[in-house]
């Protein structure tokens, strides 16, 4: 037996010790158990023992305890300051505006980057991407929310604090869609949340990470940190953030890796699996179910002569084609976003 497989039946095992299961008349002392573990296991040695111990406990235990790496870890001083990653326009009507960190004063920065997109007043819709967003400052949360919400109300409170939102003529009232997944924690999440109960915003992608709490922060001999929630976020009058996270209301699966891709840059081309390749390479040669993307020999000279890959994916339209034909969105959450903006766009100018 391998120490992999005895890491994965110990985490298993002792996280089963640490939980609250339902039905279980009487868990016996984690120390106890630990010990007979250690004194009488064979074949694991006292790191493995450890690490399967630390594993099964923040594990079962799920986002209200964290476990940073130091080295991985932003500096103190770099994770203090917000980080508004990017905007631009879609069409040149849908703003989109790309949080990275939510801290001490982003809500100014936001409410720049705001109205230079809106100052024509020809933006019908926003996109708000937190995806991998993180930031501790629920304050500044609040601060983000504000120009959407237009009467006064609590929209967030933490501890002993609380962010109520001022009354105002002039909030941002066209639609807006907030792009979240797992990565999106802390403030980021509380922003997100704050927007979709003050009724301004949809949510798109996966569910969240479930981390938006005031967390406690314990430094380890091994130089990581440990993060303990100390009280729970909660919006409007008293509703706590779950830690489960916060279930989109359209939800749309990509993977993470690609993601971090689609980030940098949103219009890639994800290589296909070998399934997909296989099918858009039968259509290539005439046997698939498209007979207009034929390849003749002379195509295939020219292909060859242009390094193209013969082997897999589409056949290229015509190089006019390419050279007019706009850029098409492939990010799956955000190209969900703009088609639902353009769509209410074209719905508020009909009866």
């Amino acid at each position: 037996m391998t120490n992999s497989v005895l890491r994965r039946g110990m985490s298993f095992w002792l996280a089963a010790v640490v939980s609250l299961a339902a039905g279980a008349a009487e868990w016996p002392p984690f120390d106890e158990v630990y010990g007979v573990i250690r004194s009488n296991l064979v074949g694991v040695a006292e790191a493995d023992l450890n690490r399967a111990a630390v594993e099964g406990l923040i594990g079962q235990l799920g986002s209200k305890v964290v476990l940073s790496r130091g080295k991985e870890a932003l500096p103190e001083a770099e994770r203090a300051k917000p980080d508004l990653a990017g905007r631009r326009l879609f069409d040149r009507t849908l703003a989109y505006i790309r949080v990275k960190r939510v801290e001490c004063g982003l809500g100014e920065l936001f409410r720049a980057a705001l109205a230079d997109l809106a100052a024509p007043d020809q933006v019908e819709g926003l996109v708000l991407d937190l995806r991998f967003a993180d930031g501790a400052d629920y304050g500044e949360a609040g601060r983000v929310a504000d120009p959407f919400v237009k009467v006064s109300c609590k929209l967030l409170s933490w501890g002993d604090e609380a962010f109520e939102t001022t009354a105002k003529t002039n909030a941002f009232d066209r639609p807006v869609m907030v792009l979240v997944n797992g990565e999106t924690r802390g403030a980021a999440e509380a922003l997100a949340a704050a927007l979709r109960h003050a009724d301004v915003a949809l949510l798109i992608g996966s569910v969240t990470a479930g981390q938006a709490s005031l967390f406690r922060e314990f430094p380890l001999t091994t130089g990581q940190r440990l993060r303990i929630a100390s009280a729970p976020v909660r919006v409007g009058e008293g509703r706590e953030i779950s830690s489960a996270g916060i279930k989109p209301d359209i939800e749309v699966a990509v993977r993470v890796e690609d993601e971090r891709l689609f980030l940098d840059d949103p219009y890639r081309t994800i290589p296909r699996s070998g399934e997909e390749s296989r099918q858009a390479s039968a259509s290539v040669f005439g046997r698939g179910p498209d007979p207009s993307q034929r390849v003749n020999e002379a195509d295939l000279v020219r292909m060859k002569r242009e390094g193209q890959d013969l082997g897999g994916g589409a056949f290229p339209p015509p190089r006019a084609a390419v050279s007019e034909a706009p850029p098409v969105v492939t990010d799956p959450a955000l190209a969900r976003a703009l088609d639902l903006l353009k769509g209410l766009a074209v719905l508020k100018g009909r009866p």
